[in-house]
């Protein structure tokens, strides 16, 4: 049963929704197996009541009737031979014994032949047609004899005694028939009792399949839903260390397994961009560091550079002064010439 419920668990959705209907499907057609075989049964067993227990119980019945009345009659031609009534009305009456007698031998034959007997039947009837013809033989000799009426009583008792055996073993065929009539109605009740049993032990089995499978189908579709919600649900509050359990073949357990697959590259991508932003951070670092060096380098070039400005403002004051007072000599030269000059 578990090994049945996993291979259940790995079908699709459309399997297993199809499960619970083909599940009551299956459960309709042994429902109908069963009350067809239970309406099969009875309805054999009424046939046989009828068409065979019944006719073969008619049949004995008829058999037993008419040799009553045959060996009735054959009393009656041997009182009508000793009262010297008319010999036409004897024999008409004799006649007609041994015509019956030889009907019965052939209805004998005949129902022996219908295939309608069981083996116990088939022999009691067997039985019955030779009894039947033994006894005909005997009546055959007391209407032979019927004149002498002695002799026609000593033959009347062999044929009294050929009819007991007759009629005895008529009486067990009767018996028979009705026993074995008994029997079919027992069955075709314990054939109904039977199915109704039957019909009821698989009508609470198919609901309490029908129910389980329900259950287990409905269980299974919402744990995977629930679970695919819930990882939504955290991945969505940006926890990504939470791994989701996908189990199945179906559609759902197909998304858990993209679910995870995404939220395993967005956890990638994320370690990514922090390893990024790590080296980022050193790298900042470095160039602040490197900045931060800069500065003190542009500071002490700015003073070197004030400084050298200073020289040189102080240079150019010395040329200046420089200029002047070369400009002053240049003016005591010329004015020294000049005096020169004049005094020579």
């Amino acid at each position: 049963m578990g090994h049945l419920l996993r291979k259940l668990g790995r079908l699709g959705i459309a399997a297993k929704i199809m499960s619970m209907p083909g599940a009551a499907l299956v459960g309709m057609i042994l429902l109908f197996a069963v009350a067809y075989t239970g309406f099969t049964n009875q309805k054999n067993s009424i046939d046989d009541l009828y068409n065979r227990r019944f006719s073969n119980f008619k049949e004995s019945v008829f058999f037993l009737a008419e040799g009553a009345k045959i060996h009735s009659n054959l009393y009656k031609v041997l009182a009508w031979t000793n009262a010297g009534f008319d010999e036409k009305q004897i024999k008409a009456l004799a006649d007609e014994q041994v015509k019956k007698l030889a009907e019965l031998e052939k209805r004998a034959a005949d129902v022996i032949a219908a295939g309608k007997l069981n083996d116990v039947e088939q022999k009691t009837f067997a039985r019955t047609a030779a009894l039947l013809k033994d006894y005909a033989v005997s009546v055959t000799e007391v209407i032979d004899v019927a004149s002498d009426t002695a002799y026609a009583s000593i033959l009347m008792g062999t044929a009294d005694d050929k009819f007991g055996v007759l009629g005895k073993t008529l009486n067990e065929l009767s018996t028979l028939e009705n026993t074995l009539s008994k029997e079919s109605y027992d069955f075709a009740n314990q054939s109904y009792g039977d199915g109704m049993r039957n019909f009821f032990i698989v009508s609470v089995l198919v609901m309490f399949v029908s129910v389980a499978l329900t259950v287990f189908v409905t269980r299974s579709l919402l744990r995977h839903i629930q679970s695919a919600q819930n990882t939504v649900a955290v991945i969505a509050a940006g926890d990504l260390t939470q791994g989701v359990g996908a189990d199945g073949n179906d559609e759902i357990a197909a998304m858990l397994h993209s679910v995870e697959s995404m939220r395993t590259g967005l956890s990638s991508m994320i370690a990514e961009i922090r390893h990024a932003a790590v080296e980022l951070q050193e790298r900042s670092e470095n160039l602040l560091s490197s900045a931060n060096r800069s500065g003190e380098s542009s500071e002490t070039l700015s003073s070197s550079t004030m400084a050298t400005a200073a020289a040189i403002e102080e240079f150019h004051t010395g040329l200046t002064v420089l200029d002047d007072n070369a400009s002053e000599v240049q003016r005591f030269a010329s004015e020294a010439g000049e005096r020169s000059k004049n005094g020579s």
